[in-house]
């Protein structure tokens, strides 16, 4: 199956990923066959397991296998997975954030494993012709944009999308949102804090964070004051803004701010750096997302896998191509809570 050159000056897992993708291409090999395990390949081509292994994840990496913990790696890239003409579809209110970390990252994940497909990007209300469009990638929708969507008859993939009932099957994938936000606002009450702010966008999947914020005060006696809910968009200008306004006057600002997302919270920790406001000490900042972003004081986040989120949405509108009547299914992906320095207990007298 394998051929490799040991004479050659090219690295040996590089030999076995690139003879893998040509056995793929050329042996008739069918969406979702096994391949032989780590073990199996070390063996045949007696190599460590550590260089076959080094492979496969790239490969995996590059939406061409799928790793499934306890059964095995499936081919899912080649010639015969499902070629399609996919078009990525924004709502309006996404056109000025499709620069942002996240969509970066995300459409980085959907492009490494959109192969060989091709991939064109829409933005609701127009969608323009979509004769040539074979499925729809649909980010950040509202219930009547999904609508819209699911009339074209054309299988669609929802991206964090709030729930829309549909007489057809479609596939969605989102984040443990809810109980990210939730073990976030419970670490910051356990250090102490009890007036927490939240700044969040409008989408439904800011509603599932807001809901885990209103969960974890609740399990405390607590309730989100409607006072200290407001509505932000998601950028750094506006949590800038928005963070001036909450601590002009220090008598009522919150002892600790949680944001739908790590952009507002860079915002909000400029304003406070700006107000000599101090940070852990009077004011805990946490975001969503977890992106990386630079700051003085490392943010504290809720980490989400966001370039595997992007190649799971491939996966999943291939394996519809494939099955169109299949049910549907709502892949929901997990977070976990980051504590950094932008997160400590309360000092306040």
């Amino acid at each position: 199956m394998i051929k490799l050159d040991r004479g050659s000056k090219a690295p040996l897992y590089q030999q076995v990923k690139s003879a893998l993708l040509e056995f793929i291409r050329n042996s008739g090999t069918q969406h979702d066959q096994p391949l032989p395990s780590e073990r199996e390949l070390a063996e045949m081509l007696k190599l460590s397991r550590l260089t076959v292994r080094r492979s496969i994840v790239e490969l995996a990496a590059e939406g061409v296998l799928r790793r499934i913990p306890g059964r095995g790696t499936f081919i899912v890239g080649g010639t015969h997975a499902p070629t399609a003409n996919i078009a990525l579809v924004l709502p309006s209110a996404a056109e000025t954030n499709i620069g942002g970390v996240f969509p970066a990252r995300l459409l980085g994940g959907i492009l490494s494993a959109c192969r060989p497909s091709v991939l064109s990007l829409r933005v609701l209300p127009d969608l323009g012709d979509l004769h040539d469009v074979q499925a729809l990638i649909a980010l950040w929708m509202e219930s009547d944009m999904m609508r819209t969507l699911l009339d074209t008859g054309l299988p669609v993939l929802a991206y964090e999308c709030s729930p829309c009932p549909s007489v057809r099957p479609y596939d969605a994938i989102s984040h443990a949102n809810e109980n990210g936000a939730a073990i976030a606002v419970d670490s910051l009450i356990s250090l102490g804090h009890r007036d927490i702010a939240f700044a969040m966008h409008q989408t439904g999947a800011a509603r599932e964070r807001r809901a885990g914020c209103a969960r974890a005060m609740a399990a405390h006696g607590l309730a989100l004051q409607p006072e200290r809910d407001y509505t932000v968009m998601p950028s750094c200008e506006a949590g800038y803004a928005f963070g001036r306004q909450l601590l002009a006057d220090p008598a009522r600002a919150p002892t600790a701010v949680v944001c739908s997302d790590d952009h507002t919270a860079h915002g909000i920790l400029a304003a406070a750096t700006e107000a000599q406001v101090a940070i852990p000490g009077s004011l805990s900042i946490i975001g969503f997302g977890d992106l990386g972003l630079f700051s003085s004081l490392a943010l504290s986040s809720v980490r989400m896998d966001i370039h595997g989120s992007g190649r799971d949405a491939v996966r999943l509108l291939r394996e519809r191509l494939l099955n169109p009547t299949m049910p549907a299914r709502q892949h929901v992906l997990p977070t976990e809570f980051i504590r950094r320095a932008s997160c400590g207990p309360l000092r306040r007298p």
